[in-house]
C-alpha cells in the first residue's frame, strides 16, 4: 500500500511568496543549493501538520480540508524576524518567523486533530518525492512532528533555505495566507507537489 510523506500547509499570498523566493536567492548565492524554492515545485509554506498518508485516503483528507477551510477566514501573518539554527543533519537553516497568533494556533490544532485518523508516524524514505536522495533526518522529522512541533510546541515559520542571512537583511513584516494545501514532501521537508488545495473562506 503506497504512502506519501505529507504536509498540510498554509500557502502565502503572491507578494509573500515572492519575498520568500528573493530571500532564498540571497542564500543560494553563498550556501549549498539544497533548498531551492520555486513557486511551482518547491513552495514557500507554513507547515500545520505532517505524517505519512495512504494514497487511498487522499479523497477523505481533501474532504476534511474543505470542511476546515469553510470554518476559517484568510490568516494575517506578522513576520517577527529571520532566524537561523542547526537542524539534525548539521546544516544551518534560515527561517522566516511568524507571530504565533490565536488564529494560527487554532487552525493548526484543528488541522492536526481532524487529520489524526489519516496521518501516521511510519513514513519511510521511499514515500518522499526525492527518493532515493532523502536524508534520514527528513524521515525522522516527519515521524516526530506531532511530538516535536505540534500544539504547545507549534512555532509557525517559512523555511528560507540553507545558510544564514545577515542581520541587516530587510523583509516585509506583514503578509496573508488564504490557501490550505496538502503537499507531497521532498528532502528537507520541502513542499514539492500540491496534491490538493482549497481557499480559506469563512466570511
Amino acid at each position: 500500500m503506497r504512502k506519501r510523506a505529507s504536509d498540510i500547509v498554509l500557502l502565502p499570498s503572491k507578494a509573500t511568496m515572492e519575498a520568500a523566493l528573493r530571500l532564498n536567492q540571497i542564500l543560494l548565492r553563498r550556501f549549498e543549493k539544497k533548498i531551492v524554492l520555486h513557486p511551482n515545485d518547491c513552495l514557500p509554506h507554513l507547515s500545520l501538520a505532517m505524517g505519512a498518508l495512504r494514497e487511498e485516503d487522499l479523497p477523505a483528507v481533501a474532504g476534511r480540508l474543505e470542511e476546515i477551510a469553510s470554518q476559517f477566514p484568510p490568516v494575517g501573518l506578522t513576520f517577527t524576524e529571520i532566524g537561523a539554527g542547526a537542524i539534525a543533519g548539521g546544516q544551518t537553516v534560515s527561517t522566516w518567523e511568524v507571530e504565533p497568533t490565536a488564529a494560527l494556533q487554532s487552525l493548526h490544532e484543528t488541522v492536526l486533530n481532524r487529520m489524526r485518523p489519516y496521518l501516521t508516524d511510519d513514513v519511510a524514505a521511499e514515500d518522499f518525492i526525492d527518493f532515493p536522495n532523502v536524508q534520514q533526518t527528513s524521515v525522522d522529522w516527519v515521524n516526530r512532528y506531532p511530538a516535536a512541533a505540534a500544539f504547545e510546541r507549534f512555532s509557525p515559520h517559512i523555511t528560507l533555505g540553507i545558510g544564514e542571512l545577515g542581520p541587516d537583511t530587510s523583509f516585509p513584516t506583514h503578509g496573508t495566507a488564504s490557501r490550505l494545501a496538502l503537499c507531497h514532501l521532498g528532502d528537507f521537508c520541502t513542499c514539492r507537489k500540491v496534491l490538493f488545495e482549497t481557499e480559506l473562506r469563512r466570511s
